[in-house]
């Protein structure tokens, strides 16, 4: 490869990431699943119990919005919880992205569809392909780089969430001749 390096993380693909919220204040009675657990869709994650007063309480299960694994459990059984605040977040991590920041100066060497190699601090003896699939809508201002994601199969889910590396993205070469054609 000879294309630009950035460094970058793992983030989960759009679509591809939930969280559990409250949606009344109340109190945690029990987790069924806990982070780095499989999850279904529909399946009961947590049980919490309302703080309007009834008696018994009422008893709310909440449930996984996706098939995946719980990557954040913000609460443990018996702690308060507030309307709104999220309690668990999800993500599908069969496939994933990798978020690189390229230099201004190396930018016009990056296109969708070119291939890349990400190469991960948490394992220094492999390296995942993947393909350039969306470019940022422009420069940040102080750091004069254009946020470039490259998708990436998991299908072992090794790529776990927020793994820092760096990525090398494959160009293409092109050789110009300069000396004289002789017909």
């Amino acid at each position: 490869l000879s294309g630009p390096t950035a460094f970058g993380s793992v983030e989960p693909l759009p679509g591809r990431h939930q969280v559990v919220a409250a949606r009344v204040a109340g109190r945690v009675t029990r987790a069924f699943k806990f982070a780095g657990e499989t999850v279904a869709k529909g399946e009961a994650v947590l049980e919490m119990e309302s703080r309007a007063i009834a008696d018994p309480p009422v008893r709310i299960t909440l449930e996984s919005p996706l098939t995946g694994v719980v990557t954040v459990n913000s609460v443990d059984p018996g702690g308060p919880v507030e309307a709104d605040q999220i309690l668990m977040e999800m993500a599908d991590l069969s496939a994933v992205r990798f978020r690189m920041d390229v230099f201004e100066v190396d930018f016009g060497q990056v296109a969708v569809g070119q291939k890349a190699i990400v190469a991960l601090e948490a394992y220094p003896e492999r390296s995942f392909e993947g393909m350039i699939s969306r470019i940022g809508g422009a420069a940040d201002r102080e750091t004069r780089t254009v946020p470039v994601w490259i998708t990436l199969d998991n299908a072992d889910r090794s790529l776990l969430l927020n793994l820092r590396g760096r990525a090398q993205v494959a160009t293409t070469a092109l050789l110009l001749f300069s000396g004289p054609v002789i017909l």
